[in-house]
């Protein structure tokens, strides 16, 4: 019987820690944080209680695609984190799509898109990964994109209660 290999991905980035980009064979760039945080929170949304194992698999692997479960970040990676807070903050604040409700036709006062945006982010960094015992892990994420949280909407309070 063949054992089938592991498929060799293109990653840029360091052996110490895992990139934040792959790309395929045609050259298309995948940002592997935004995927792993997009996952977390898909499996936020539609897990039942009867996968709690498969969810629990899912979200060990989004946290070693950001690099959660190394024993300690190096600098490196905290730089990137610190990146990523404020790339991802930067995208979903002024997407159209995610700032509208009602398919699309109707557009979110900005203020309710910072609340969105803020409850999400308490659900992606604390309250999924509290569900399999794990939200610890979570905390140097979860305290880097508060900073680039506040440093982005210092008008707003803040967002998430210490953890």
């Amino acid at each position: 019987m063949a054992v089938k290999q592991k498929k060799k991905r293109n990653r840029k980035g360091s052996a110490s820690w895992p990139a934040r980009f792959e790309t395929d064979k045609k050259g298309n760039e995948t940002d592997l944080f935004m995927r792993a945080f997009l996952m977390i929170r898909s499996g936020e949304a539609g897990g039942s209680v009867l996968f709690k194992k498969r969810l629990e698999r899912d979200l060990l692997a989004s946290m070693d695609d950001l690099g959660l479960t190394l024993p300690e970040a190096p600098p490196e990676l905290i730089e990137e984190w610190r990146r990523f807070a404020k790339d991802y903050l930067d995208n979903f604040a002024h997407s159209k799509s995610y700032g509208s409700t009602l398919f699309g036709m109707m557009q979110l006062k900005p203020e309710w898109v910072v609340e969105k945006l803020a409850g999400d982010l308490q659900i992606i960094l604390y309250d999924y990964p509290r569900r399999f015992g794990l939200e610890k892990s979570f905390i140097p994420l979860k305290n880097i994109f508060r900073e680039a949280f506040m440093e982005m909407f210092p008008e707003y309070e803040e967002p998430w209660a210490e953890a």
